[in-house]
């Protein structure tokens, strides 16, 4: 789905709303280390629109639709970028077995632009032999999926989710010789979810993905390409989420993730990956919310040659560990309107890299009001 197709579904979207929620965002904001640099050459001030919207027909079984696209626009024009999301959801509810159930049917697109930074120059990215790769990393993807849904009771259900996507890369480079790393996965989900009457939630999930790319051929554990042989990945996972009511004002939620990489071929790019996020808001009496979150991952290759591959184009090491601490302030402006809403926002991130050069710290504040509809 390219960006007019996803405008199109978008439109359709809003135009023929039973529930309509339309916000919009205009920001201003300063990084102080927009390309990730270890020796930090300079910040760059930006201004962002986001533009988002929620929406579903009524009845038991119904449509709910989002959009959402964000874009900032930087003094250093190399930082500028693009996101935008689309998603379409179908709820046919019913009953099994006498006990509540629901199929889901699902179709989310993504679309992302940004230039390719080099870390170390702070410039557009360019191979050895300095052709440009700028759009490296800007991608179009599709993602469609089933869930079913069978709830026991009131507190406690079960979830099974498969779905099947893609992702597609703007430019390959393949003229100048690079791999295309255009990929299509399949995926299934199962998952358990307790909640109870004081407002306590827990969602516990494993995941399989098989991913399939089309022209990023395998290595073997020198570094070297392996002609004739594509890389197929498995991904195996588990997660967590718990939401726990902490008073009637306060809620502090935790996110853990994590999953194995391995490659089909000689394990030359296994990868184990984990991640936890811990976020508390807090709600005053006089309608301002406090939002404070804790981020780390771990992110480790088990083999630590740099392939051939990863080398051209100049992307980070083979290990790689981070924190972000962000806090956040917003309140509605009910002098002029309660849907207008003011906020301020601050957050810091530190990531250490195996390859030093490529270790960073960054630190943004962004203010800004949004409207609601």
């Amino acid at each position: 789905m390219n960006i007019r197709q996803m405008a199109g579904v978008v439109a359709g979207c809003l135009f023929s709303s039973a529930s309509f929620a339309l916000e919009l965002g205009v920001h201003s904001g300063y990084n102080d280390n927009p390309f990730k640099q270890e020796t930090q050459a300079g910040g760059s001030s930006y201004t962002a629109l986001n533009l988002s919207h929620k929406g579903r027909t009524a009845g038991r079984s119904h449509l709910q639709y989002s959009f959402d696209i964000y874009g900032e626009n930087h003094q250093a024009s190399d930082a500028d970028r693009l996101d935008a999301n689309a998603s379409v959801r179908w709820v046919a509810a019913g009953r099994l077995f006498d006990r509540s159930a629901s199929l889901l049917f699902t179709a989310d697109a993504r679309s992302k632009r940004g230039t390719f930074v080099d870390q170390l120059t702070g410039d557009v990215a360019r191979t050895s032999r300095d052709q440009a790769i700028g759009d490296r990393f800007s991608y179009n993807a599709v993602k469609l999926g089933v869930e079913g849904i069978y709830r026991f009771s009131r507190y406690k259900s079960m979830a099974l989710y498969v779905y099947t996507g893609e992702r597609n890369y703007v430019d390959d480079y393949a003229s100048i010789g690079l791999e295309a790393l255009d990929f299509s996965e399949t995926g299934i989900q199962p998952s358990v979810r307790f909640k109870s009457t004081e407002g306590h939630y827990v969602k516990l999930m494993a995941y399989q993905k098989y991913r399939s790319y089309q022209g990023l051929l395998d290595d073997d554990l020198r570094g070297m390409n392996v002609s004739g042989s594509t890389v197929d990945y498995t991904l195996s996972g588990l997660g967590l989420l718990a939401l726990r009511q902490l008073s009637e004002s306060s809620t502090l939620r935790v996110y853990l993730q994590g999953y194995q990489a391995r490659d089909d071929f000689v394990g030359a790019r296994d990868m184990d990956f984990w991640k936890a996020d811990i976020t508390f808001e807090h709600q005053f009496q006089h309608q301002g919310v406090l939002v404070s979150r804790t981020s780390t991952f771990d992110r480790s290759y088990r083999n630590d040659v740099i392939s051939r591959l990863d080398s051209e184009v100049r992307v980070p090491g083979k290990k790689q560990s981070g924190r972000t601490f962000s806090l956040m302030y917003k309140q509605p402006i009910q002098y002029f309107s309660e849907n207008l809403t003011w906020f301020c926002k601050i957050e810091s991130s530190k990531v250490n890299n195996s390859d030093s050069q490529r270790s960073y710290t960054t630190n943004t504040f962004q203010v800004g009001i949004n409207y609601r509809w």
